[in-house]
């Protein structure tokens, strides 16, 4: 009984070490900005960062020269290194709620003025990622009506961008407009919604399918509701979806795409404190999973983010309890959940978060007060969203089994297959002739099977380099050759 005990107890111990090892690749918060007296972030579910390979885009506002402007910055190394801001609100005052969307090189930002009493939401577009930028279009020009929290979707050559606009306290409608080339020009604007209050839209798109989720009152209380469309927004059959049912308030929806499979998350207070609820649709927004609460710890969370890719989503939010943001990331498309991981600990308020996920890293764009006002702060996670891990085989191994790699000696790419037994976390890295570790293939949670990623060494130099198989207490290494 001692040495079951005494087992369990390692085996225990190595599991803690291998979650602990899966999230500390969290690197160090890092100051975008350095601007007195304020920054801002987008206080809605628009997203305020986005990634393409390893370039990733940021935009915010900010109090400068008695001016409130947006900017935008980038890094070209996956955020190692950040260019300096560049104003994309030209001159004009009082902008604010910025959002921006990346595919294939095309920028797009999309942000609020309320110059001179006009309700304008503005749109810029880079054809060349973020190198120069086309003279700003106004989306959309109201006299009397307030227009807030824009909302930018991308699929192929289509810009999907979303919004609310407020009539009156008790009357809001959410409003749409897109372009079919790329942001070139715009089509015609639709008004959604008729009547009642509806806020907070979030669009995503999938092929020819694009959502929009907003919160609603006409059910006597704030409900997650949603329109779609299957013909890339020309039309919007079936009218308004209603998706959360209950007495309390569902608020904040953010919304994701990865293939047909659309995730939502929102804030909802159906237990008491407002938690982190998600749900998912497998079939591009057509049926959707019943509601599932990720957080239950006390205090109100508020404003999650959602970014999806592959069989990840990542999530962020704020708790207002001790003003911190956390993470959490999903995988097999949410079916499965991680440990909670709280990324920020300073004494300070850290609010309105932003996620994005790109290649093999995660990142979240945040705004801090640590700084005695507020500033925008980034981190990334460089591992937290692996990719080039293969299925081959659904059969159940009977034992763990690390394969030599083939072809080997090889230039520059092989392949390492690998068999895991039982789910777990599993690490594959690389390392030299001298133990450094060169290359991370593998660093999640893995369910029984068979398994092949491929290893890219295009920028080693040819020699002699081992790869080793983790698994709880499994452990095995192999040589193999790279000759260029």
């Amino acid at each position: 009984m001692e040495k079951i005990a005494k087992s369990f107890l390692i085996a225990l111990i190595f599991a803690l070490l291998n979650i602990s090892a899966a999230y500390s690749q969290w690197q160090t918060d890092y100051r975008l900005t350095n601007s007195n007296p304020e920054d801002y972030l987008c206080m809605s579910n628009a997203h305020s960062v986005a990634a393409s390979g390893d370039t990733v885009h940021v935009v915010f506002g900010e109090f400068r020269d008695q001016t409130n402007s947006i900017f935008y910055k980038r890094s070209l190394d996956g955020g190692v290194t950040w260019s300096p801001d560049i104003i994309i609100s030209g001159a004009m005052d009082n902008n604010r709620d910025a959002s921006i969307a990346v595919l294939n090189g095309r920028v797009h930002v999309s942000w609020v003025s309320a110059l001179t009493g006009q309700h304008e939401i503005y749109y810029r577009l880079s054809t060349n990622g973020g190198y120069e930028w086309r003279a700003m279009v106004s989306i959309v020009n109201f006299s009397s009506i307030s227009v807030q929290n824009p909302s930018i979707a991308l699929s192929g050559s289509y810009v999907h961008i979303t919004w609310m606009s407020e009539v009156a306290k008790s009357e809001s409608f959410i409003s749409y407009r897109s372009s079919s080339n790329g942001g070139l020009n715009f089509g015609t604007l639709q008004q959604l919604t008729v009547g009642g209050l509806k806020g907070q839209p979030s669009v995503c798109s999938t092929g020819d399918k694009v959502m929009i989720f907003f919160h609603n009152h006409d059910y006597g209380n704030r409900e997650i509701s949603m329109m779609r469309s299957t013909n890339s927004g020309s039309t919007w059959p079936g009218g308004l979806t209603r998706l959360t049912d209950d007495p309390a308030a569902s608020q904040f929806p953010s919304a994701a795409a990865a293939g047909d499979t659309v995730y939502i998350t929102w804030s909802d207070n159906r237990t008491g404190d407002y938690q982190i609820y998600f749900k998912k649709s497998a079939n591009g927004g057509q049926t959707w999973q019943t509601d599932h609460k990720l957080t239950s710890t006390a205090g109100n969370k508020n404003y999650p983010s959602i970014a999806a890719w592959g069989t990840y989503v990542h999530l962020t939010w704020s708790n207002n309890t001790d003003h911190d943001i956390y993470y959490l990331r999903g995988i097999y498309s949410g079916n499965s959940w991680q440990q909670i991981v709280h990324l920020t600990e300073a004494t300070s308020v850290s609010e309105d978060p932003s996620i994005a996920a790109s290649g093999p890293a995660v990142h979240i764009l945040w705004r801090d007060t640590r700084d005695n006002n507020g500033e925008v702060y980034y981190k990334r996670n460089p591992t937290g969203n692996m990719i080039g891990i293969t299925s081959v085989s659904s059969q159940i191994p009977l034992s763990f089994e690390l394969y030599q790699n083939y072809p080997n000696p090889f230039n520059p790419t092989t392949k390492i297959k690998f068999d895991i037994p039982r789910s777990g976390y599993v690490t594959l890295k690389i390392f030299d002739v001298l133990g450094r570790e060169v290359s991370v293939l593998v660093n999640e949670f893995i369910k029984p099977g068979v398994y092949e990623t491929d290893f890219n060494a295009s920028r080693l130099p040819s020699g002699v380099y081992f790869y080793k198989l983790v698994s709880g207490d499994f452990s095995e290494t192999k040589k193999m050759i790279l000759l260029k």
